[in-house]
């Protein structure tokens, strides 16, 4: 039982990782991101593009690991990644930065409690299930497929359920 809870939260997480950095690579997320990470960090804009282009690719390659490495590893680094997000919304939000969520693509909604809720929860549960899967033995391969699968289903209902969330929540004027 534990084993499958494992293979598909490594679909949930790969998914979630997965559009978020695809969702990026488009030109007005892309920028909007860049514009972000600009506001955020100490450089200001000189390493902007830099910055959101590593993100990108470390989204990306979590998602790689979750459906191609070992569970604990992929695991692992999502919760790290979730948890460095975490800190961003936290800077943010406690600087009143009013900078917009752009997690998966569009910036739309601002960063707040909601996203930091959110980022910290998600990180808990995959470092929670990164800690379960280091004595877990993998399914087997057809199982682990459908197992996956189901995860990654889960995964974009999360992504939808944030996009549903952001086109509700009234905009700040």
């Amino acid at each position: 039982m534990l084993e499958a809870l494992i293979e598909v939260g490594r679909g949930a997480f790969a998914a979630l990782f997965a559009v978020a950095a695809g969702s990026k690579l488009r030109a007005p997320a892309f920028a909007d991101l860049s514009a972000s990470l600009a506001a955020l960090g100490p450089t200001g804009t000189r390493f902007s593009r830099f910055s959101a282009t590593c993100l990108i690719v470390s989204e990306a390659t979590v998602a790689t690991v979750l459906l191609l490495g070992p569970a604990s590893a992929g695991l692992g680094l999502a919760a790290l990644l979730l948890a460095v997000l975490a800190a961003g919304v936290l800077v943010s939000t406690r600087r009143q930065l009013g900078l917009r969520c752009a997690c998966f693509g569009t910036a739309r909604e601002t960063l707040g409690g909601r996203h930091l809720w959110r980022n910290t929860t998600l990180s808990a549960l995959a470092l929670l299930l990164a800690l379960a899967s280091t004595g877990a033995t993998l399914p087997d391969p057809a199982e682990r497929v459908l197992l996956t699968a189901t995860g990654a289903g889960i995964g974009i209902a999360v992504v939808l359920h944030e996009a549903v969330a952001a086109a509700l929540t009234p905009r700040k004027r």
